[in-house]
């Protein structure tokens, strides 16, 4: 059973240039119910408001495989998770210059709280760039802009959003892990992101 205050664990599934592509994000819930209930409720609300916008900045390269959703904050047991699959593929079709670039180019995005400290600064990655998407170290348009599309697509889910169900959350497991700490504690509702225009890399996508 979902209680309010409990984590959630948003996870999406795909594949690109051969290589499983992870996406999470973590949610605290303003939600009672069935944890089935709860956690199909958080898929539903990330494609309503985010999916589209997430297959758009991959072309059709990309296979996005399953939405997933589990409780990984609250009473014991935790549930199995909720996997909702998709089967789409990336949904860009213009802008594209050049060849498809190795899977650990990224771009970056920053998940900001009202709090300082590692524990309450969170980020995700994008991957799916194509040759002309960056010049020298920085992400230029349209690449850029699709990134930036995504993430305000989160703006719902923003501390006082319009999505009063679920807060983007910055979940810290150190904090968790501090015997007696309740979930909302273990860490804080995020309340702006940015994106960054340096290119990256994620050393754990290369072969």
């Amino acid at each position: 059973m979902g209680s309010v205050n409990d984590i959630y664990l948003l996870r999406v599934a795909g594949t690109l240039s051969g290589q499983v592509i992870l996406h999470t994000l973590h949610f605290k819930s303003a939600v009672v119910g069935t944890d089935q209930t709860i956690q199909q409720d958080l898929i539903d609300s990330w494609q309503a408001t985010s999916q589209t916008p997430w297959r758009d900045i991959y072309g059709t390269q990309y296979l996005l495989d399953t939405v997933s959703a589990q409780r990984v904050c609250g009473s014991l047991p935790l549930p199995a998770a909720t996997i909702e699959t998709v089967n789409l593929t990336g949904g860009r079709v213009s802008g594209i210059t050049g060849e498809i670039a190795a899977p650990w180019f990224a771009g970056l995005v920053r998940e900001r709280t009202g709090l300082a400290g590692k524990s309450y600064a969170g980020r995700f990655f994008t991957s799916g760039m194509f040759e002309g998407d960056f010049s020298g170290e920085n992400i230029v348009n349209p690449y850029l802009g699709l990134v930036q599309t995504y993430a305000t697509s989160l703006a719902s889910f923003l501390v006082n959003g319009a999505d009063v169900d679920w807060d983007l959350f910055v979940y810290s497991k150190k904090l968790a892990g501090i015997p007696g700490t309740q979930c909302q504690n273990a860490g804080a509702g995020v309340t702006s992101t940015s994106v960054s225009t340096r290119l990256t890399t994620m050393k754990s996508r290369r072969l």
